[in-house]
C-alpha cells in the first residue's frame, strides 16, 4: 500500500465508524504486524493507529499464521465463512488483495456475506500499476465503477481514483538491480511467457503516474443474506 492511498483510506474509514455505537472492523488480507508497522509503517500510522485510539475493535485476517494475524483462514471456505459471519462486522477492509487471487468474485461474494446490513466494505485495487506477484498478479486493474460490479447489491458511498506521484520508471531507476531484471525480462519472452506478457503490458505506462481505485460501498438493510 502506498502512503497517499493509506492516508485516503484512513480518513474515510475514521468517518465511517461514527455510524456505529461499537464499530467492529475486519481487515482482510492484513499481512503481519511487522509488515503493517515496520515494512510499510504508514499503514498503521494512517489507518489502524487512529482506529485504536478511537477504541474500535479491529480483527486482522490473513492466510499466514504469524504475529499480528488474529484469524487465519480462507474466505472461500464455506465453513470458515460461516464462522466469520457470526462476528457481525460493521466495516470490512480489503485493500490490494483482489489482484492477487485467481477468483476475485468468490472473495467479493464472501465479503458481501460477512458484512452486516447497513455496514461498509472499503476496497482498493490499482488500475495503473506494474506487474507485482504476491504470490501471483492476475493483472486485475479495475476502475472504481468496474470494481463495484463485483458487488451488485450495494450502494456506492464514495469512489475515487487516487493519483500517486510515482512512476514505474522512477522505481526502476532507483534500484539498478530491479532495472537490470526488468530489461532482461523484457527480452526473454521464451521464459515463462505468461509472466512475460504481463510485464511487457506495462511498458506503455512506464512514465505514467500510479493510480489506485478506492471504493466505499454500503450493504443496505434491504440486502440481507
Amino acid at each position: 500500500m502506498i502512503k497517499k492511498e493509506a492516508s485516503w483510506l484512513g480518513k474515510e474509514i475514521l468517518a465511517l465508524i461514527n455510524d456505529f455505537e461499537r464499530p467492529n472492523v475486519l481487515n482482510v488480507g492484513s499481512s503481519t504486524e511487522a509488515f503493517r508497522k515496520n515494512q510499510q509503517p504508514h499503514i498503521d500510522q494512517e489507518i489502524f493507529s487512529p482506529l485504536r485510539k478511537a477504541q474500535v475493535r479491529i480483527t486482522h485476517l490473513d492466510m499466514k499464521k504469524e504475529d499480528g494475524v488474529d484469524i487465519v483462514g480462507d474466505l472461500t471456505d464455506k465453513i470458515f465463512l460461516e464462522e466469520i459471519q457470526k462476528s457481525k462486522y460493521n466495516i470490512i477492509l480489503c485493500n490490494n488483495l483482489l489482484e492477487h487471487v485467481e477468483t476475485p468474485q468468490d472473495i467479493c461474494s464472501a465479503l458481501y456475506r460477512a458484512v452486516e446490513p447497513g455496514g461498509y466494505i472499503v476496497l482498493s485495487v490499482p488500475p495503473r500499476y506494474p506487474y507485482h506477484s504476491d504470490p501471483i498478479d492476475t493483472m486485475l486493474r479495475p476502475s472504481p465503477e468496474e470494481l463495484h460490479k463485483f458487488f451488485p447489491k450495494t450502494q456506492i458511498v464514495k469512489a475515487e481514483i487516487v493519483e500517486i506521484p510515482n512512476t514505474h520508471f522512477q522505481l526502476l531507476m532507483a534500484n539498478p538491480k530491479h532495472l537490470l531484471i526488468f530489461c532482461l525480462r523484457c527480452v526473454t519472452p521464451f521464459y515463462k511467457p505468461g509472466g512475460w506478457r504481463k510485464i511487457v503490458s506495462g511498458i506503455p505506462h512506464l512514465f505514467k503516474s500510479f493510480q489506485v481505485s478506492c471504493l466505499i460501498i454500503k450493504k443496505t438493510n434491504l440486502h440481507r443474506v
